[in-house]
């Protein structure tokens, strides 16, 4: 157990030390403008009203910027929390889900990864891993879950009910995205939801 604890300790201090705080912040930077370019052409042609539920990778990445910043920032109290424990689930989900569609692409497709393509599954894995490292770290009152849980249920409304999820590599990988989406909505809401009734994680 003390080597448990231990290694917790040493990744604590790792995650949120100031100089890999500010890597981090930067990495993620990068990674929601590159996000951006890249969803130009569909922001486009999108009503303005729906973009904050179109380019979902980039937008994980900049609340996932904006969480390290106030980290940095030592920026305390209930609303910094909620906005890191959106920003955490949030790039999980959408590294996850990234990484689903590409990989499907490729396995219909029959042809392996372009450079690009193995850039972008590896990127996505990224985001998966560091929302995940971070997340066991933040508390959660069940006022932040429920928000949390129907911001996470909108945005999948919004993208498959009313058909303004991110463009995919064809049609067919409709029901697969919808399914995927879901199914982790449903699983980080189950987590969040957990952690919400834990005396230990739930703040005062």
């Amino acid at each position: 157990m003390k080597p448990l604890l231990g290694a917790a300790r040493w990744l604590g201090d790792l995650l949120f030390s100031r100089r890999f705080l500010w890597l981090m912040c930067g990495i993620n930077a990068v990674g929601a403008a590159s996000g951006y370019l890249w969803y130009a052409g569909q922001l486009a042609v999108t009503r303005w009203y729906y973009w904050p539920f179109v380019p979902d990778s980039p937008l994980a990445a900049t609340l996932f910027s904006a969480m390290l910043a106030a980290f940095l920032a030592r920026r305390r109290g209930p609303g910094w929390q909620l906005l890191a424990l959106l920003a955490s689930v949030w790039i999980i989900k959408y590294g996850f889900w990234a990484m689903g569609i590409l990989t499907d692409y490729r396995a219909v497709s029959s042809s392996g990864f372009s450079l690009l393509e193995w850039a972008l599954w590896l990127s996505h894995l990224g985001m998966a891993l560091e929302g995940l490292l971070y997340l066991p770290f933040l508390g959660a009152a069940k006022w932040q879950a429920l928000i949390v849980t129907l911001w996470l249920g909108w945005n999948d409304y919004v993208d498959y009910g009313l058909g303004q999820h991110p463009y995919l590599f064809f049609q067919q990988q409709h029901a697969l995205a919808r399914s995927l989406a879901f199914s982790l909505t449903a699983v980080l809401a189950a987590f969040v939801w957990l952690k919400s009734f834990s005396s230990k994680n739930n703040p005062s």
